[in-house]
């Protein structure tokens, strides 16, 4: 096996990525032949939490200003971008998911009214009160759990009166000022 040499590749992080890393840059240097892929797993482990706080789908990555493919081949002087979508428009994402399940299993709610519920929560009985909406009309497993996923991310992602009137989600970004 030939000798690999040590490239280096520049990291921005913006917007919510920039509070997690809380840097808007720094320098990796990896082994010559690293694919795209195998370097957003090393972005991702050295800082879990932007796993943890966004939804998948919506981190976005760029590579030398175009989208990456996860095999791509990184190469000295390469400049990654890493930004997350806004609460807003992931709010957008998971409303139009959670009304398409509505609609798909006849649940006998509105999107609105799962607003309402989370929004005036006080406990864990709410919570397991959105589950069990969704849980008594969904028999596959692996179905039962994506649902469950999405509804999970509805909790998350919309405001809290205990929290003044913010979700979870931007809790934790504060936090991570």
């Amino acid at each position: 096996m030939e000798n690999l040499r040590p490239i280096k590749v520049n990291v921005f992080y913006e917007g919510e990525i920039k509070k997690i890393t809380k840097k808007d840059y720094e320098e990796a240097v990896i082994s010559e032949g690293l694919n795209f892929g195998n370097f957003i797993y090393f972005i991702f482990s050295s800082y879990p939490n932007i796993q943890k706080i966004f939804v998948p789908g919506t981190v976005s990555f760029s590579l030398n200003n175009r989208v990456p493919m996860e095999n791509d081949i990184l190469k000295d002087g390469d400049i990654v971008k890493i930004s997350a979508m806004k609460i807003e428009d992931i709010r957008k994402i998971i409303e139009r998911r959670v009304s398409e399940i509505i609609n798909h299993y006849q649940v006998d709610i509105t999107f609105n009214k799962i607003k309402e519920v989370v929004f005036a929560e006080d406990g864990q009985e709410d919570f397991n009160q959105l589950i069990d909406l969704f849980a008594g009309k969904i028999s596959d497993i692996n179905e039962l759990n994506r649902v469950l996923q999405i509804v999970n991310n509805v909790w998350n992602y919309f405001p809290h009166k205990c929290l003044g009137g913010l979700c979870p989600m931007e809790k934790t970004l504060e936090y991570q000022k």
